[in-house]
């Protein structure tokens, strides 16, 4: 029995047109920004886990996988707590669904570390940290990929970006800086 310990996450992984576009989106905030994403996932759930079995995973990316192919629609991008610059996914039952499964996750969370969000500086609205302290997980219900992040923060100004989004994939991921995939981890 292997135990995962440290920051990963069940991401999805989008189609190749949404990939490019997400890149695009980020690019477009070089110079802006202190950190692009080279990697755009949308996140069911991460966290720093303690005591996570490979084999609670395996299962849950199993019970995953038959949304692969599923449509969705990203809508919108907009700063987020202030420092945090995403691409909104209209929140469908298909999601979630998909994130109920992944909640089952928050018993491993470990507690004793704060919500990277405030470690990242993140302005955290008063019902995603009771969301993270019930659940272990702040954006229950809230689907994205993290573009940008910029410590001085984004204005406010919200642009439209419709695009089609097919699941390639779900997969369990090291998680890096701001949100960011790093690499699929072995479970």
């Amino acid at each position: 029995m292997s135990l995962i310990e440290g920051h990963y996450g069940v991401v999805i992984l989008p189609d190749a047109a949404t990939w490019r576009r997400a890149r695009a989106l980020a690019r477009d905030t070089v110079g802006a920004a202190d950190h692009a994403t080279n990697s755009p996932v949308i996140p069911l759930f991460y966290a720093h886990f303690t005591g996570l079995r490979s084999s609670i995973v395996a299962n849950i990316l199993g019970r995953l996988r038959k949304y692969g192919g599923h449509a969705l629609e990203m809508q919108i991008v907009e700063p987020h707590g202030a420092r945090a610059l995403v691409w909104k996914a209209v929140c469908d039952d298909v999601l979630r669904s998909m994130q109920c499964v992944c909640l089952t996750l928050g018993r491993y969370v470990d507690r004793d570390l704060p919500f990277r969000g405030e470690k990242d500086s993140l302005v955290i609205a008063p019902e995603e940290l009771d969301a993270f302290r019930q659940s272990g997980y702040p954006f229950v219900s809230r689907f994205f990929i993290e573009l940008a992040y910029r410590r001085q923060g984004w204005e406010k100004e919200r642009r439209r970006a419709r695009q089609k989004v097919t699941i390639r994939d779900i997969v369990f991921a090291e998680i890096g800086c701001y949100g960011s995939f790093t690499k699929v981890a072995d479970v």
